[in-house]
């Protein structure tokens, strides 16, 4: 491959005189800095050029790693699965804290102890028993024993989307800490045997009877008739000086038999492997062979601390803390599925299993990268593996998509959301919820914004000016303000099946991205001076291609295009001048550059949004079809709820409001802070978008107009056919 080089081929198991160009992914500042200093210890060590390569997430590097943009990254646990099922990645080396190379690479076993007297003799007499866990959502004390009893059906689900009510309905009593954090207790309603025997009976995290030494607690003193905890467990409490008797525990083991508890190596439900370094299945073995002995050589750099990262301000940077060596990887582990255990294996794909189609709509490349992202971050926390991505062209098309069942979900602005929910039977289930001063709403303002030097602009002198917009039919873009303007008289509704005529009329030049589109125009008619500062038709497309799209590219249509007033929401400026990765058009903007337009015809700075603006309207919505069952919705809900509270604005993981590497506003906008769940009652697009709102979409609906117009185009070619028949 290209980015191994060597200069001497038989110099394989050497790197003194080798140009090895190892391209590592980092995914935050303290891992970039720690990699930096790897990758000086390398080259000065003779080891290897390292090239440490910034992604937004590990989720995007698994692709870049996979397109063969970069190397190696390192994956967990429960990484492993969804980079290897998902992108083909193959282990190279893995992580031990031991200096033997021979000595065993894993981090734990799942094991079951039982008290040797007790009424527990095999798999089925588990049913109905009281059991210790080390918390709700914990590996070992519970996502490994629950998917193994799923599996083997011994345990039924209660509840596809909460395992606390399938534990619930199994045994008799339980101590599960956090059963009644809300995450886990999505309903509000799990039973409350679940913690019947911890120390309190709100079973927080904390629980007295919580983690390793707390699950066997429970077992030892009698309240409990089976503990799920580690193979070190009884050890570890022996040595915490509980007072504990190896001799009167047994462990039971997945084939239903009992053994000693010495005899955990044998007898274990599942084990957790040591984390691994990953690369591209699309290497030859001799650049597979080139990584391994960079990863082994690597080990002489334990004396300069690089298995650590308090010098760098972080944790677990490149490689987890404290550990001792990395081993290559040999062929009996070469995948995921073999490098994982059966037991392992069986918690990734039955912890979760609701059998619901999860369809997401996205309209571009950049969408459907990140919706794979969000798919590999739902399989790595065991939320579902029920998401598939589905391309789309348009939102149009999305709804289309979702109408005739080939699609479940989409991302829609109000004014999409209209058009799908009047004439297709699209529904909200999940609102976008933004930062607003210092509260957070489901809506947001549409405003006006100037450059701050053309003074002579006031929005009730717009005639003859030159507009920048999101887009054809967008909330912040055209609905409110051609809606607005139409309400004061300033443009003209002449025609009311074709407004944009009156709109092109109105202004001298603009651009309105899609208003050329055939499901925006469908006559043909929509004047071409509308997408004149897009760069002409060819250039007007309503999708993340055009650079004048969006929020953002409507502010950037205004500067690069000297135009007049660019219609956004009230953060796209802020947004912008404070983004952390500026594009070259936006290097040099400043707040005071720009000015909002109010109604009564002054101006404002653009943070004055609340009292200067064209209307609050409601924010963006996550959709579905209202054919789709009340159960199913709620379905969806509860996985966007468990995917933000893993992967909200503070996972240094995966964003799920952050966009991929030079994109924005992806799926979801970028100033997104989480997701609302819609109550049922307000899931119809009429209660969702308000009477204020509804009126203006519907005044400027053309959609009305054209349906009319093919309605009357069908009858008189019904008509024309009947007389020719007749004659």
């Amino acid at each position: 491959m290209d980015v191994l080089k060597c200069v001497t081929l038989g110099l394989l198991f050497s790197f003194s005189n080798c140009e090895l160009e190892v391209k590592w992914c980092v995914t935050s500042v303290k891992e970039k800095v720690k990699c930096e200093s790897l990758r000086t210890y390398t080259a000065s060590n003779g080891i290897g050029q390292l090239r440490c390569l910034p992604t937004a997430s590990r989720y995007e590097c698994w692709r870049w790693i996979r397109d063969g943009k970069a190397d190696l990254i390192r994956v967990d646990d429960t990484e492993i699965y969804a980079a290897g099922n998902l992108y083909g990645l193959i282990p190279v080396a893995k992580e031990s804290f031991s200096v033997d190379r021979n000595a065993d690479t894993f981090m734990y076993k799942a094991v079951v102890v039982v008290k040797k007297d007790g009424p527990i003799k095999s798999l089925h007499d588990l049913r109905g028993r009281k059991s210790c866990h080390t918390g709700v959502r914990k590996t070992v004390g519970w996502v490994i024993p629950v998917s193994f009893l799923f599996q083997k059906r011994i345990m039924s689900q209660a509840d596809c989307d909460n395992t606390v009510k399938s534990v619930a309905a199994f045994f008799q009593q339980s101590c599960a800490p956090g059963a009644f954090v809300q995450i886990n207790n999505p309903g509000g309603d799990n039973p409350t045997n679940v913690c019947e025997i911890c120390d309190s009976k709100t079973c927080p995290t904390n629980d007295t009877y919580s983690s390793y030494l707390g699950a066997f607690s429970c077992l030892n003193n009698g309240l409990g008739e089976v503990a799920f905890v580690k193979h070190s467990t009884i050890d570890d409490a022996i040595a915490s000086g509980m007072q504990v008797n190896k001799e009167t525990f047994r462990l039971l083991c997945a084939d239903g038999s009992l053994k000693h508890v010495n005899e955990w190596n044998k007898c274990n439900w599942a084990t957790r492997p040591t984390d691994v370094i990953v690369t591209s299945p699309d290497k030859n073995d001799y650049d597979v062979g080139q990584l391994r002995h960079f990863l082994e050589n690597l080990n002489s750099s334990a004396p300069v601390n690089f298995f650590s990262s308090s010098a760098f301000g972080g944790k677990d940077l490149m490689f987890t803390d404290n550990v001792k060596a990395l081993v290559g990887v040999g062929s009996s582990q070469s995948n995921y599925r073999t490098y994982l255990d059966a037991g392992y294996l069986g918690s990734m794909e039955n912890f979760t299993n609701c059998g619901v189609s999860f369809k997401w709509c996205v309209i571009s490349q950049t969408e459907l990268d990140k919706c794979n992202d969000m798919r590999a971050a739902m399989i790595s926390k065991r939320i579902t593996r029920e998401l598939q991505c589905v391309m789309g062209v348009s939102h149009k098309d999305c709804i289309d998509k979702i109408e005739k069942g080939v699609a479940d979900v989409t991302t829609l602005d109000g004014g999409d959301l209209y058009t799908g929910g009047r004439y297709q039977g699209i529904v909200p289930i999940a609102a976008e919820t933004y930062k607003n001063v210092n509260s957070e709403s489901t809506s947001y303002w549409a405003v006006a914004v100037v450059r701050k030097g053309n003074r002579g602009v006031n929005i009730k002198n717009l005639k003859d000016s030159r507009s920048c917009h999101t887009g054809i039919m967008k909330t912040s873009g055209w609905n409110v303000p051609i809606g607005l303007l139409i309400e004061r008289g300033e443009i003209k509704k002449t025609d009311p099946c074709n407004i944009a005529t009156n709109v092109g009329e109105f202004f001298k030049e603009s651009c309105v991205p899609g208003v050329l589109d055939p499901e925006y125009d469908p006559l043909g008619r929509n004047p071409e001076n509308l997408c004149q500062l897009c760069g002409g038709k060819e250039f007007c497309k309503r999708d993340a291609t055009n650079k004048y799209y969006g929020y953002q590219g409507a502010l950037r249509c205004l500067v690069e295009k000297n135009a007049d007033v660019a219609f956004v929401k009230h953060t796209t400026v802020v947004d912008v001048v404070n983004s952390a990765s500026k594009e070259p058009w936006s290097q040099n903007l400043q707040l005071s550059n720009f000015e909002l337009l109010c109604q009564d015809g002054s101006r404002k700075p653009v943070t004055q949004w609340a009292t200067c603006n064209l209307a609050q309207v409601p924010s963006h919505a996550v959709v579905t079809s209202k054919k789709t069952p009340a159960t199913t919705r709620k379905h969806y809900q509860r996985i966007l709820s468990q995917t933000q509270y893993y992967y909200g604005n503070m996972s240094t993981i995966f964003h799920l409001f952050r966009s991929p590497s030079g994109s924005k506003d992806v799926i979801f906008k970028d100033s997104t802070v989480e997701l609302t769940n819609i109550p049922e009652f307000k899931q119809n697009y009429k209660t969702w978008l308000g009477a204020e709102y509804l009126r203006s979409l519907e005044a400027i609906d053309v959609h009305q107009c054209s349906n009319g117009i093919v309605a009357r185009i069908n009858i008189g070619i019904i008509l024309m056919y009947t007389f020719v028949w007749s004659m």
